[in-house]
C-alpha cells in the first residue's frame, strides 16, 4: 500500500509551485499579453485561458476548466492523482536547483509562442 500524502506536501503542490512554471516544465505553449499569462489548454486545446498569481490557478474559458497544479500534470500527462504529485514531487526538488532554474528558463523560451 502506498504512503498517504500530507496534507501539508498537497497544500504546497497546490499554492507554492508556481503553476506558470509548472505550465512550462510541461512544455504547454504559452504567452504572455495584457500583462496575462495565457497557455494553451491542455483539455480543449483553446488559446482563451489566463492564469491567476492570487489563487496560483490555471482557467481555461472555452471549457470552463480550472486548473491547480496537480490538475494540469493529470491532464497534460494523462497521469492518475499519485503519479500527479509524484512527478510533481521532482520538479519542486529540481526547480530548487540552479540547473532547475535554468532548464526552466530554456524551456519558457522554447514553449513561449509569440
Amino acid at each position: 500500500m502506498s504512503q498517504r500524502i500530507s496534507p501539508q506536501t498537497l497544500y504546497v503542490l497546490r499554492n507554492d509551485l508556481r503553476i506558470n512554471s509548472v505550465i512550462q516544465v510541461l512544455e504547454i505553449p504559452w504567452k504572455k499579453d495584457d500583462m496575462k499569462f495565457r497557455f494553451i489548454c491542455p483539455q480543449c486545446h483553446g488559446l482563451d485561458t489566463s492564469t491567476h498569481s492570487k489563487t496560483n490557478l490555471g482557467r481555461c474559458f472555452s471549457c470552463q476548466k480550472n486548473f491547480n497544479t496537480i490538475d494540469m500534470v493529470m491532464v497534460k500527462k494523462g497521469y492518475a492523482f499519485r503519479q500527479a504529485v509524484d512527478w510533481l514531487l521532482i520538479i519542486k526538488k529540481t526547480l530548487g536547483t540552479d540547473d532547475g532554474q535554468s532548464l526552466l528558463t530554456r524551456l519558457a523560451l522554447r514553449t513561449r509562442i509569440n
